[in-house]
């Protein structure tokens, strides 16, 4: 998860980076000037505590809407909007290329988003899933079970965010050749985009 590439660039994988580990580290990530965060895939404990040490809020609209609702249907609901608030407790004076694909769903892309809006990252990779927001479950007949997204879900432009997700700044893709040779396309971009 921890990993020094070449040319003094620091590879954290956020899938499994503990709160613990983040802390036990947190020296190390401070000192490096080019930094890859790969969040192709869902976040560990440790995302949160980046966030809150090292990546203020500054220009975050809300982007998370809960109904109130007062009727069947939601017919005349009103929206109620929130963002995420974060102090500066530390910053880092690095350049960062986050990594995200399609497997970057809910709280992934609310970090994604959040971390793009603010201008602290090059996002490259696919564009996420699109699917956010938080899952509500019914309990059906014979055990089954249904659930939906209770939440409204914007970027923070205030456009679609469903099904279109937090598009990439750097598009890249796997190929076939790269993947039998055990290579990692998004990774090699971000070492040459950093070393630009």
């Amino acid at each position: 998860m921890f990993k020094e590439l070449n040319s003094n660039i620091l590879y954290l994988n956020l899938d499994k980076i503990t709160k613990y580990q983040f802390y036990q580290q947190y020296d190390k990530i401070k000192s490096f000037h080019k930094i890859i965060l790969d969040l192709r895939g869902y976040p560990n404990k440790g995302v949160r505590e980046m966030l809150t040490n090292f990546f203020p809020n500054k220009f975050f609209n809300d982007v998370f809407f809960k109904p109130l609702i007062k009727e069947p249907e939601l017919r005349g609901a009103e929206w109620k909007g929130g963002r995420w608030l974060y102090k500066l407790t530390d910053s880092l004076q690095a350049k960062i290329i986050l990594l995200v694909d399609e497997r970057c769903i809910s709280y992934a892309e609310s970090v994604t988003s959040y971390l793009k809006e603010n201008k602290f990252v090059t996002i490259l990779g696919h564009s996420t899933a699109g699917a956010n927001g938080n899952v509500n479950r019914i309990k059906l007949a014979d055990n089954f079970f249904m659930t939906f997204t209770g939440m409204k879900v914007k970027n923070p432009d205030g456009s679609q965010f469903f099904t279109k997700g937090v598009q990439p700044d750097i598009y890249i893709d796997y190929t076939i050749e790269g993947i039998k040779q055990g290579k990692d396309p998004f990774i090699e971009k971000a070492v040459e985009v950093l070393n630009k």
